[in-house]
Parts: structure tokens; C-alpha cells; sequence
């Protein structure tokens, strides 16, 4: 979404987009530094273009301010009791955003942190990024004995009971 709307708004194909994102992305617009500039090449005889970092961090916040005001709406929606967590966990490739943990924290109101795979045997290189965090922990989770499954996930009202629905649900309807 948030590589979608850097290429529509900058005119942009895709694939230039997404690295201006990485590279240069900004989640939070208080943290940009209001001098600063990148350059866009050309496509054709056209000259490059310099844009602000802020106008590009202008048009990445409130994509990203929009997709962690849904994941605090879900959360709420599921009865996370978010009020006694010790932290946000962001994970996947957005959470790399530079700012991406302080929105996030004036979001959900509580310290944020950006979370990376852990417990995993193999390719730690490779596989070490929040693009992965979410998919490895499903997988080591559900490898775990059926048995203490259960037992945890049908634990009444405990946060891993909760949070399991939530995530079945969710991905119930997105599939």
C-alpha cells in the first residue's frame, strides 16, 4: 500500500518506488529532517528530480498512521488487553521504516518495539528481518506438541487465547 501511493503520488513505476521507500522512507514526519532532499531519476530525456524527504514522509505517515489505527482497532475489537501489555511488537517489512516504532507508539500508547524472528535454527542471515517475524513464529508455534496448543489456546480469556482468535479470524478474512 504505502509503495503504491509513493509511485502514484510521485509518478513512479513500482519497482522505483519501492526502493525510494527503503531507502529514504520516513514513517513519522517529526523526524525527517526538513532540509534534506533524494533525487528521482528520469525516465527518458527528462531531467532527475529532487524532492524533500519530508514531502515523501508527508505522503508515507498517513498510510502508515492508517494501517496501525486498524491494527489498534482490531486489537480492541478483540479484547487485547493492550493497557497491560509491556510493549508493541511491529513486525514485517513497514516496521523498517525509519519512525515506523515512535508512530506506532503515539498510536497504541504504549512503549513500541520493532520485533526481529528469534528461536529459529538456519539461515539466520538471511531470514533475520521483521519481514519474517510474524511467519517464523507462526511456524515455531505451530510445530509445538498439539497437546500444549490446545492448553494455551483454549486457556479462557488469557492474552495468547485472545490473540489466537484475533489472528485466525483475521486471516479468515483476508484469505
Amino acid at each position: 500500500m504505502v509503495t503504491s501511493d509513493i509511485a502514484y503520488l510521485l509518478r513512479i513505476p513500482h519497482e522505483n518506488a519501492e526502493k525510494i521507500k527503503k531507502n529514504h522512507g520516513y514513517s513519522y514526519t517529526k523526524n525527517v529532517d526538513k532540509e534534506a532532499f533524494f533525487k528521482i531519476e528520469s525516465i527518458g530525456n527528462r531531467p532527475a528530480r529532487e524532492i524533500p524527504l519530508l514531502k515523501l514522509a508527508q505522503y508515507i505517515e498517513p498510510r502508515m498512521e492508517e494501517i496501525l489505527r486498524e491494527a489498534f482497532m482490531e486489537a480492541k475489537k478483540a479484547d487485547v488487553p493492550l493497557n497491560t501489555l509491556q510493549s508493541v511488537v511491529l513486525t514485517g517489512g513497514a516496521a523498517l521504516l525509519k519512525g515506523c516504532d515512535e508512530l506506532a507508539e503515539s498510536i497504541f500508547n504504549i512503549p513500541t518495539r520493532i520485533g526481529f524472528p528469534i528461536a529459529y535454527k538456519g539461515f539466520e542471515d538471511e531470514l533475520n528481518n521483521p519481514k519474517y517475524a510474524t511467519a517464523i513464529g507462526t511456524l515455531i508455534f505451530a510445530m509445538e506438541t498439539p497437546t500444549k496448543q490446545k492448553t494455551i489456546i483454549n486457556a479462557p480469556g488469557s492474552l495468547l487465547s485472545k490473540t489466537w482468535k484475533w489472528i485466525k479470524n483475521l486471516t479468515e478474512n483476508v484469505m
